[in-house]
């Protein structure tokens, strides 16, 4: 089983897009409650989903989502153990991006299990199907409106325009700008967004997909990216021909460039047979939790490792099972 080292965790640092000091502004309720925000619905199995635009006021009413142990509007994406690693460390943003590398094989295993759960034929259902273009709806109260997607450029376009007419300075330099204004589409993946015909899979991974089970509305995965990445770092792809994971940097020559400025394409083949991956280790990968068992994250908190803060199982211990990275 390999460890990773303090020296190990500063090595990778030098290849992360992140900076230590990236981050969403103070997410309370009453900074965002005018904000809209994007989640993907499904009324059942024959549903081929719904992008649904709409305020975090009205989406968390009409969705009855709760948000005490995420925060999802902005969501922050999975989270480090603050015992084990404090965010001012220097090292939190690459033992992150580490956790977020196991989380996001751990979720494409899951689809592999011999015995699935909802949440996982959920996951494979998006996984499948993730650039295909949904029908979009605006949320407002309690009403969802269809709408086309020329009409929601045209809304999104109007709110840019808004914004910045009203935090422009004026040309005559009189009067000045007004700082009370907030831009209420920020936290949205634009219709120009480069990652936009994969939206479903940036609302998977932000854990902002659900699904309704006897009337109620649950969610399909954890949050492993933050609402930040999958709108200013990465454009998400799927290659469905390799294990391995990888990112590229976006040229942009010329004028100035726009996020996203990373690509980032996840590995999803077939499934091998039970020959080359056993159910069982799949199971196991799928299912292992970040501490305790056998293929743990963070050593025991009663060990030196623990103090030390050497990581234990990062990638899966199997061949054959999907990388998240390279």
């Amino acid at each position: 089983m390999q460890t990773y080292t303090l020296n190990a965790i500063q090595n990778l640092q030098a290849n992360l897009y992140v900076d230590v000091g990236v981050d969403i502004p103070n997410d309370s309720e009453e900074d965002y409650s005018n904000y809209y925000f994007q989640i993907l619905t499904f009324d059942n199995k024959e549903d081929p989903g719904k992008l649904v635009y709409g305020t975090k006021t009205d989406l968390l009413k009409q969705y009855k989502i709760q948000e005490d142990k995420y925060p999802l509007f902005p969501g922050k994406g999975v989270e480090v153990n603050p015992d084990f690693l404090g965010r001012g460390s220097g090292d939190h943003s690459t033992v992150r991006f580490l956790l977020q590398c196991r989380k996001l094989s751990q979720a494409m295993s899951s689809t592999w299990m011999s015995e699935t759960t909802p949440e996982s034929e959920w996951i494979k259902k998006i996984l499948d199907s993730y650039n295909i273009e949904r029908n979009s709806y605006w949320l407002n109260n309690d009403e969802l409106k269809s709408i086309e997607l020329d009409e929601v450029e045209k809304d999104l376009l109007d709110m840019r325009i808004q914004y910045r007419k009203a935090t422009e300075m004026p040309k005559n330099g009189q009067g000045g700008q007004n700082s009370q204004v907030k831009d209420l589409s920020a936290f949205l993946i634009q219709p120009t967004h480069i990652g936009y015909s994969s939206i479903a899979l940036a609302l998977l991974l932000t854990g902002n997909a659900y699904y309704k089970n006897a009337g109620t509305w649950k969610r399909i995965c954890e949050p492993i990216l933050s609402t930040y990445e999958t709108i200013w770092e990465y454009a998400l792809d799927i290659s469905w021909d390799t294990f391995y994971a990888h990112r590229v940097d976006l040229s942009q020559a010329g004028g100035q460039q726009k996020p996203p400025f990373t690509k980032v394409t996840l590995g999803y083949p077939p499934r091998p047979d039970q020959y080359s991956l056993d159910p069982e280790n799949i199971r196991k990968w799928a299912n292992a939790n970040e501490v305790g068992g056998d293929y743990p994250f963070y050593p025991k908190q009663d060990i030196l490792e623990w103090q030390e803060q050497q990581l234990k199982v990062v990638a899966p211990p199997f061949p054959y099972l999907p990388l998240s990275t390279t």
